[in-house]
């Protein structure tokens, strides 16, 4: 396996150790694996805060999407990933994006069944919450079922 693989499959497996001497040897910071997936993608997908700071420190984008056209921070939301939410926003991500199914990022938080989640996108997206009510409707009801259970 390269290391531009390799450094997606360690961030995914949460490796820190690996993921910075990978990156200090000079592996490109946000090279695609087969699935299209970048080593930020993979270390939101699990949630893992430290190597999330570790790739943004070294330059990886908070704006990659994958072939889902989900972005580091879709993925994070997906999880309930709070922590790793809070630091790609800080670092600028879009919370605008809607994935392949048109799925915006607080259906993906309810669906995670995250207060959290919600709560933090619903901070961060309250000046479009309006629109967000407007063409998502099933979002609120979602929301609603979700935490009945």
């Amino acid at each position: 396996m390269d290391d531009e693989i390799g450094l997606v499959k360690v961030a995914a497996d949460r490796n820190i150790a690996e993921v910075r001497r990978l990156l200090e040897k000079g592996t490109q910071r946000s090279p695609r694996d087969p699935i299209d997936s970048t080593p930020l993608l993979a270390a939101a997908r699990q949630g893992h805060l430290r190597v999330v700071q570790l790739l943004l420190e070294h330059g990886a984008s908070v704006l990659d999407q994958d072939r889902y056209h989900r972005t580091a921070l879709c993925w994070a939301s997906v999880g309930g990933h709070e922590n790793a939410a809070e630091e790609l926003l800080m670092r600028g991500a879009d919370t605008s994006i809607t994935d392949e199914k048109g799925q915006a990022l607080l259906h993906l938080a309810v669906e995670s069944r995250s207060p959290q989640m919600v709560t933090l996108l619903l901070t961060e997206e309250w000046p479009r919450l309006r629109r967000i009510m407007e063409v998502g409707p099933r979002c609120i009801w979602r929301l609603k079922e979700a935490f009945r259970r």
